[in-house]
């Protein structure tokens, strides 16, 4: 508990001016703050799971799930991988009337830093764009899972830039709900 703590702090405390608090709800501790060069801002999700880091791993890299994790995500698949901790994911996204529908290439690259597990989501703008979609212009994500023992702390880090005509304070006022309903979804799941 007190390394679950600890990771916790260690996630928190450099940025804590950076960061706002936005709520706590359901175990889940949310943040935000804007960040240069974007008018975006990025928005970060803290909490505690009951399982192991075998078992959110399993769970994160697996691309088929996302659809089943990500609220008015319709369709999830692997498209490229070198292994089973490095691949390449298209996502589709169901957007409301009047914008049109978004899709977009994740990169996901893992490593291990001592206890914990690091999940960078980086956009792959090596694909070409499909015509029923609007391609996301930048989104960028990142899972900390830490192995503390006894329950496993959590941290999801995600920014994201919708392309087309969609405006940032709309994009802004939902940033952090995206995060939290993720960590929900998982935690529901479990």
């Amino acid at each position: 508990m007190i390394q679950a703590l600890l990771f916790i702090a260690f996630l928190i405390a450099p940025t804590i001016d950076d960061w706002n608090k936005k709520y706590t709800r359901n175990n889940i501790t949310v943040y935000t703050r804007e960040e240069s060069g974007t008018k975006f801002v990025t928005a970060k999700a803290v909490s505690t799971f009951n399982t192991s880091q075998q078992n959110l791993e399993q769970l994160l890299l697996n691309p088929d799930v996302y659809s089943s994790l990500i609220n008015n995500c319709e369709s999830s698949k692997l498209i490229e991988s070198t292994d089973q901790q490095n691949f390449v994911a298209y996502l589709t996204f169901d957007s409301p009337f009047p914008f049109k529908d978004r899709d977009v290439y994740i990169r996901f690259s893992t490593e291990r830093r001592n206890e914990d597990l690091i999940i960078n989501l980086n956009d792959d703008k090596s694909y070409p764009k499909k015509d029923d979609y609007v391609r996301m212009d930048r989104l960028y994500g990142q899972w900390v899972i830490n192995n503390a023992g006894s329950g496993t702390p959590v941290a999801f880090t995600f920014m994201m830039d919708p392309g087309g005509n969609v405006s940032a304070w709309m994009v802004n006022r939902k940033a952090d709900k995206v995060v939290y309903n993720i960590l929900l979804n998982i935690q529901n799941r479990l």
